[in-house]
């Protein structure tokens, strides 16, 4: 489907039901297109964020370059974890970019192993993404999941594993302030 032509509305998606989907597009490290009843629909994995994809852009600065690398390298770890597999989806809410902000497990069962999330911040492939609005879990699954996303981002950073590898690395959220 083209940009912009996902239709929430009749995908039958209820925040915080859950559903199996197939993979049908990984966009980058954090961002798939899945499927709800036959309709496409974008999803952004929620509490993390991968490196940046270069969106036609161009630049000598060896800082972006290599942010532009890690991106292509959290996409093809996202893609492999995840193309060719069902995943289980539980959707939050609609994000301002009209996607939505789901956690994903691998295959149908809701436990930590499973977990997408907890599976990209372990290797190094996000830093987190702190949920500047929302502080109140409404469930322990919701808390057990960010404290582990915490938790493996801040072991990932320890161990200098994957983007944490880079010492001039630019977070995702900083590389966003950037005029390119």
């Amino acid at each position: 489907m083209g940009e912009g032509l996902f239709l929430f509305n009749m995908t039958n998606i209820i925040a915080g039901k859950k559903f199996v989907s197939p993979v049908n597009f990984v966009n980058d490290g954090d961002t798939l297109i899945l499927e709800k009843d036959g309709v496409e629909f974008k999803c952004r994995i929620r509490w993390i964020d991968a490196p940046e994809t270069n969106k036609g852009h161009s630049s000598t600065d060896p800082k972006i370059i290599n942010h532009w690398d890690w991106a292509d390298k959290s996409k093809s770890f996202l893609y492999n974890l995840v193309w060719d597999k069902k995943v289980t989806v539980i959707p939050i809410e609609i994000d301002q970019y009209n996607r939505w902000v789901c956690d994903l497990y691998l295959g149908d069962r809701i436990i930590t192993s499973t977990n997408i999330q907890l599976q990209l911040s372990n290797a190094g492939m996000c830093a987190n993404s702190l949920p500047f609005q929302m502080y109140n879990f409404p469930t322990s699954r919701d808390l057990s999941l960010f404290k582990g996303i915490l938790t493996n981002c801040a072991n990932a950073y320890k161990k200098k594993l994957g983007i944490w590898s880079s010492p001039d690395f630019i977070i995702p959220y900083e590389f966003k302030k950037l005029t390119l």
